[in-house]
């Protein structure tokens, strides 16, 4: 029987229709043939804007919108990590479920960090002495905060300074700046214990920037002082501690030692 002959570009046609393309899955879960791929990126996670040679967006590619929300939840994940809010044992069972409010001089503090991790506005600063309980209500307002989507740093002073200094290792992937910025940029930001850290000109410039940075564009902040430091604060810092419309400064100086009753 003779066969018959089939054009090429009928069966390149023919070949493509089998054709299909193999997008990247995700470690976390194996992408099932029933998946819908989304139609704007179609499956490829990026878009390119359409804009003519020459622009400052030109082949650079974004995020699609199916993208952004995977993108935020690796973000957080990290923070969390920086943080060390699972790793270190002190923080890892701190949590507003687990703060005992009606211990003498801390119901204050507690009301206004609850209400604050609900709805977290302008500057708290929670003020007392060496074990009253700021920092476990520092850590659950991160926690709070992180488990509503938001991207939440908290960092002991010292650790950030020591955080922020190895940046200038040539071995690392993320340089100063680009952490610098990211600390700036938070959603929220928990800084415990300031004034612990060196007195050194580096370390409180960087501090000064940093706040000042969050003070002019009102972002979310939560600050830990002991007395000591509140009453030795530098001025230009201490000044924009003063600003009620932005600043509440919560006193805990009736509060005892929070680590004696096992918290």
């Amino acid at each position: 029987m003779e066969r018959l002959s089939v054009p090429l570009h009928m069966r390149e046609r023919s070949m493509q229709r089998h054709l299909t393309v193999q997008q990247p899955v995700p470690n976390t879960q194996i992408q099932q043939p029933e998946q819908i791929v989304c139609p704007s990126c179609k499956g490829a996670g990026y878009l390119r804007l359409d804009v003519p040679f020459g622009h400052p967006g030109f082949g650079k590619p974004l995020p699609c919108h199916c993208r952004v929300e995977q993108i935020k939840q690796q973000k957080q994940q990290q923070l969390i990590t920086l943080s060390g809010l699972n790793s270190l044992q002190r923080f890892r069972h701190a949590r507003f479920e687990t703060y005992n409010p009606f211990l003498a001089g801390v119901n204050e503090a507690y009301t206004h960090a609850l209400e604050f991790a609900n709805h977290p506005t302008g500057w708290l600063v929670l003020i007392g002495e060496y074990g009253c309980g700021k920092t476990h209500l520092a850590v659950s307002i991160a926690k709070k905060q992180l488990e509503a989507g938001n991207l939440a740093i908290f960092q002991v002073v010292p650790r950030l300074l020591d955080y922020l200094r190895a940046a200038f290792s040539p071995h690392v992937e993320q340089d100063y700046d680009e952490r610098f910025q990211e600390i700036c940029d938070a959603d929220l930001l928990v800084l415990d214990d300031l004034g612990t850290q060196n007195q050194t000109a580096w370390a409180n410039d960087k501090l000064f920037q940093l706040l000042n940075y969050r003070y002019n564009a009102h972002t979310p902040t939560v600050i830990t002082m002991n007395t000591a430091s509140w009453e030795q604060m530098e001025p230009r810092l201490y000044s924009r501690f003063q600003d009620k419309h932005l600043v509440q400064v919560i006193l805990m100086n009736q509060a005892h030692d929070y680590r004696i009753h096992g918290n």
